[in-house]
């Protein structure tokens, strides 16, 4: 399927920004940061927080991922009893 494809890859890049993110202190707090390395001159390096939403976001996306893989399992498999 596509969109278990699509998933699988932003998922993929995503989990590495969040691994191979980095400690800093921003407002006298504690915070763990990762960036975006530029790809020309007009999108520059981006840096932004790794924060609850980011991490929320991240973990729904992964049951959207699973319950898709689930979806196309059981599809497999009801396919496979027809042959």
């Amino acid at each position: 399927d596509k969109r278990v494809l699509e998933l699988l890859c932003e998922l993929g890049n995503e989990r590495n920004r969040i691994i191979h993110s980095f400690p800093v202190t921003h407002d006298g707090r504690q915070e763990l940061r990762t960036k975006t390395k530029a790809k020309d001159e007009e999108q520059p390096n981006y840096q932004y927080q790794i924060d609850r939403e980011l991490l929320h976001s991240f973990i729904d996306r992964n049951q959207e991922l699973s319950d898709e893989l689930y979806e196309c399992r059981d599809r497999n498999v009801a396919m496979a009893k027809l042959s």
